[in-house]
């Protein structure tokens, strides 16, 4: 059943759910949420995002490196947490560079293009009326 749920949630998240939502904690413990687009996952074991270094998104994480992602649609949640790491490395940005991204940034090397890896620890699957939670071995096993 847990692996059903997974690769019907991998399903969604490529087909249909482009945006999510990222929740971080701010320097004074507060809850901080934002819309992002993790434009890149492996399995659901680990997701990017596209940023700047000078975001609020970045502030969090340096203070506590805690992360939840939640992809949703009308009847499917995908609830994901784990560790979030900002990468500045000049060969992982110009790998990871797409097209898209030129509406904010001139190109890879640009001073404040930056990415968010977030490293999945464990998932809440919610589909059909059921939930379905995973750990990270869960995780790695069937992604």
């Amino acid at each position: 059943m847990k692996q059903e749920f997974i690769k019907k949630s991998l399903e969604l998240i490529d087909q249909e759910m482009e945006m999510s939502t990222l929740g971080l904690i701010d320097g004074a413990g507060r809850p901080f949420v934002s819309a992002v687009l993790a434009y890149r996952h492996t399995g659901l074991k680990e997701f990017w995002i596209s940023t700047g270094l000078d975001s609020k998104k970045v502030e969090c994480i340096k203070n506590n490196k805690n992360a939840g992602l939640c992809y949703y649609n009308d009847s499917v949640n995908v609830t994901l947490s784990g560790v979030a790491e900002v990468i500045t490395d000049a060969d992982v940005k110009k790998e990871m560079w797409e097209d898209w991204m030129s509406n904010y940034y001139d190109s890879p090397t640009h001073e404040l293009y930056c990415l968010i890896k977030l490293t999945i620890k464990n998932a809440r699957l919610f589909m059909n009326g059921e939930n379905v939670d995973l750990d990270i071995n869960e995780i790695v096993e069937v992604s």
